[in-house]
């Protein structure tokens, strides 16, 4: 991570409002971190923890997310942001617990629309158009889904986690796909 990234990161971190831990995943090597976990730590007054994931075949986002439940509620937070490092948009995220406290639901996911040429370079989502509650995700497809992307943002509720593990032992026991299993959760979504 170059200085430049580290300052966005710490800007971006003291948008949160009463943040409690910054827990950084991924497959870097921790000695890399070190200086940067510390300074930011000092300097936002926050702790921040890294958790280095040894495995290459999470299941993506929540693969990554659920490896590391118990540190990550440790402090029992109310509420989980979760920042992909390839993200698109400006980081509304006071705006987005706003919404998570508004309407409820295991978790809120910032969405943008973007031309139909670029559309399949990110993840592609139809929502309800009145509720907004996500009705279809497809990553990267091949053919055109929708307009409406996945910025690499959310926050959720702790119960993410429950529904992780739903997930999971569904598609385990009866042999289902990811979609299929998800078709529970994403009422809560």
């Amino acid at each position: 991570m170059g200085s430049a990234a580290e300052k966005v990161a710490a800007v971006i971190m003291v948008k949160i409002p009463n943040l409690a831990q910054i827990f950084l995943i991924g497959f870097y090597e921790e000695r890399e971190f070190a200086l940067y976990v510390s300074a930011t730590s000092n300097e936002l007054k926050v702790l921040v923890r890294l958790g280095r994931s040894m495995k290459t075949n999470h299941t993506a986002l929540a693969g990554g997310l659920y490896n590391f439940r118990d540190l990550i509620m440790e402090g029992s937070p109310s509420h989980i942001f979760l920042l992909k490092c390839d993200v698109c948009c400006s980081f509304p995220l006071p705006e987005m617990l706003e919404a998570r406290k508004q309407y409820g639901g295991i978790g809120t996911l910032l969405v943008i629309e973007v031309c139909a040429e670029s559309a399949s370079q990110f993840g592609e989502l139809v929502a309800d158009p009145v509720t907004n509650e996500l009705l279809h995700y497809n990553e990267k497809p091949e053919t055109f889904v929708s307009d409406r992307i996945n910025c690499g943002e959310y926050v959720f509720a702790p119960d993410i986690f429950a529904a992780i593990q739903n997930v999971s032992t569904q598609r385990k026991d009866r042999c289902v796909s990811s979609f299929e299993a998800l078709q529970h959760v994403t009422s809560w979504l």
